[in-house]
């Protein structure tokens, strides 16, 4: 009787071992997935250990991080609320929350999940500093950057505050927003918004193709969150006369977002400047076909240009509008 309940004993703990093995190498997959960038995988492998029921708060918390990178907030939101029972976990699960909501400009709702940390957390520093900048109160994002760079600690957030400060003194403080961007590479965390802002400062101080090659660094690292930087792209090839490069931007941007009317006119600036008039008046077209004053990327510097960009075309070719100039 004693060895029958000995062995089931035995048969009970080698099971159980079994399982956390298995629910570990799950686990350590989706993590090693997870440093590699490959997300996909990494969701996949997560998901199997949480079915096992064991390492949750840390699965549902890297499942978080992912959807926040792949822009599925609600997703990545849900997901990190799933990480709070850990207390391990809970300041950063918070800040991300409060990040999603930044991203989603429900700046109430970011704020609110801020309060509900330390506000002298590094991270929350950031965030706060990140939602003053978005709330058009630079003076107040500034002095929360230059805190977060007088607490210290955490490198990436570091590096992060120095970037958005620089980007932040770009408006009037042109030759320090450089020096703060620089800042930012003195540590190894390297991300995108690094070499987007860097660019952004380099631009405003002349440096124009020490600039264009970090837009085209940023957009390679992060191609998903690229709309921005494709336009600092367009723009920069445009002003540098190298139009064809400048064409291959705003293609990628059409692609991504087709129903922005702004780009097809500034399509056809490029294919005037190639003289590829056909094209660039089919283009001009398709402009006042779907321009609303709510695009996203059109703005009223693009009309001083308009008068002039005709003025390139040959009469002949005009007769093809199918507007009234």
């Amino acid at each position: 009787m004693r060895k029958h309940i000995l062995f089931i004993i035995i048969l009970t703990l080698t099971s159980v071992f079994s399982l956390f093995a298995q629910n570990n190498y799950y686990y350590n997959k989706g993590y090693k997935y997870f440093e590699k960038k490959e997300y996909d995988s990494s969701i996949y492998n997560l998901n199997k250990s949480i079915d096992l029921n064991i390492e949750i708060e840390n699965c549902n918390y890297y499942k978080g991080a992912i959807y926040l990178y792949k822009k599925q907030y609600d997703s990545s939101i849900y997901c990190f609320n799933k990480s709070l029972k850990d207390t391990f976990l809970f300041k950063n699960a918070k800040y991300h929350i409060g990040l999603c909501y930044y991203e989603l400009n429900d700046l109430d709702k970011a704020k609110s999940i801020a309060n509900q940390v330390d506000s002298n957390y590094l991270n929350i520093v950031y965030l706060n500093g990140l939602i003053s900048i978005k709330q058009r109160n630079t003076e107040d994002g500034i002095i929360k950057f230059r805190k977060v760079i007088s607490i210290g600690g955490n490198s990436s957030i570091i590096s992060m505050a120095h970037s958005e400060l620089g980007a932040a003194l770009t408006l009037s403080f042109e030759e320090e927003s450089l020096i703060e961007c620089k800042k930012a590479f003195l540590s190894d965390f390297r991300d995108a918004r690094l070499y987007r802002n860097r660019g952004w400062a380099l631009y405003i101080n002349g440096f124009h193709q020490e600039a264009l090659s970090d837009f085209y660094t940023s957009y390679n690292l992060d191609s998903l969150n690229g709309d921005l930087v494709l336009d600092y792209i367009y723009r920069l090839n445009f002003e540098l006369k190298l139009y064809n490069e400048a064409l291959l931007s705003i293609n990628k941007s059409i692609k991504r977002n087709p129903d922005w009317g702004g780009l097809y006119y500034k399509k056809a600036r490029c294919l005037i400047e190639l003289k590829r008039f056909d094209e660039a008046i089919t283009e001009i077209n398709i402009f006042n076909s779907k321009y609303s004053k709510n695009d996203a990327l059109d703005s009223s510097s693009m009309y001083q240009f308009r008068k002039k960009d005709f003025k390139k075309i040959p009469k002949e070719y005009l007769s093809k509008l199918n507007f009234k100039r």
